[in-house]
């Protein structure tokens, strides 16, 4: 398969020389193997190692067995069935003071719990757009959790 080279993992400066040169695909660049450490300093193995594509089915696999992200509240896990997954983003939106951050922060909390309490083990990232980040109730989810 001829795969496009804006849609491997390389990094974006990469591409844009690989494009630069006249290689859009990346039977372009196996075509021209020893011209490419030249232009670029770099081999196309030591590229490759960044990029890996996937199928449809390898990613449905991979999704299968990562499961998803429990909030450990049983009204909200059943509406959010399946929604919140690992390696993704995912965006709350709503009116002030209708519990996207609560709903954050517990996600962030359970996300980090070890298998063994049916968590993930996983690690979270928290990007609050609005500066207003509360340590207290981020702890609260922690000793609320700690009591179930």
């Amino acid at each position: 398969m001829n795969h496009n080279i804006d849609l491997t993992a390389l990094p974006r400066g990469k591409i844009e020389e690989l494009k630069n040169i006249g290689y859009h695909y990346c039977s372009d660049v196996e075509a021209n193997l020893q011209n490419l450490r030249q232009v670029l300093g770099t081999d196309w193995e030591d590229l490759a190692k960044v990029s890996k594509f996937a199928n449809a089915l390898e990613i449905f696999q991979k999704e299968a067995l990562n499961g998803c992200i429990l909030s450990y509240n049983k009204e909200l896990d059943k509406l959010l069935e399946n929604v919140i997954r690992p390696e993704t983003v995912t965006e709350f939106t709503g009116h002030s003071g209708s519990g996207k951050s609560q709903v954050c922060f517990q996600l962030c909390v359970s996300v980090q719990l070890p298998k063994w309490c049916g968590g993930m083990g996983g690690q979270a990232l928290y990007i609050s757009t609005n500066k207003n980040f509360n340590s207290q109730r981020l702890k609260g989810n922690v000793v609320l959790l700690n009591k179930q």
